[in-house]
């Protein structure tokens, strides 16, 4: 990696103490590259970690939050409102004939119809509104600060935008609809958000 270098104007032999020195400063190198390697290297390696640990928290197929996921951002979310004591939405969306879909079209149309429907879900959405597959051909939606005629604003854009036009797939095409269950609530600290999805 690189050398002392130790240069006197007239020619001489290093003495004991010169050469202890140079061992020293030798060892003070070799500590201080091995740190820097190792702080490099631990800097790295938690990139990694949280790199991995974010796309253990997203759905690999639609890119929205899976249900590990939805977990950690709902812990976090109903923290936040319930401060506040704000409207909550929560929705359970279920994307109509999905089964049929994969028999007549294929797998691969099912998971092009996934990725379609989540996207129109996204756009349909506020900012700040979550979604995530929760399961199969389900998804879930909480929106904060949501009072109940915004919920049902929210749900008929996701309905319009989930069956706007059909779905391509290269060798056919075929619609998408979605059905909607909403359940509405204040956050309380009593509230239980389980309960809410269940309702749902």
């Amino acid at each position: 990696i690189g050398t002392f270098c130790i240069i006197d104007r007239v020619p001489r032999d290093p003495s004991a103490s010169d050469l202890e020195m140079l061992h020293s400063l030798a060892a003070w190198a070799e500590d201080e590259l091995k740190i820097t390697a190792f702080s490099e290297a631990q800097t790295q390696l938690l990139r990694e970690l949280e790199e991995a640990r974010r796309e253990s928290l997203i759905d690999p197929l639609t890119k929205v939050w899976n249900r590990k996921g939805m977990d950690e951002v709902l812990y976090r979310e109903m923290s936040r409102v319930r401060r506040d004591k704000a409207n909550i939405v929560v929705m359970m969306l279920d994307v109509d004939h999905y089964k049929q879909i994969n028999d007549h079209f294929g797998h691969l149309a099912g998971d092009i119809a996934l990725k379609e429907v989540a996207q129109r879900i996204r756009s349909s959405l506020r900012p700040q509104d979550v979604i995530a597959r929760y399961g199969g051909d389900e998804f879930f939606v909480f929106a904060a600060a949501c009072p109940p005629d915004t919920a049902n604003l929210l749900a008929n854009r996701i309905l319009s935008r989930v069956s706007d036009g059909p779905v391509e797939t290269g060798k056919a095409g075929f619609d998408l609809s979605v059905t909607i269950g909403i359940a509405a609530a204040v956050a309380t600290k009593e509230l239980d958000i389980s309960t809410i999805i269940e309702l749902a």
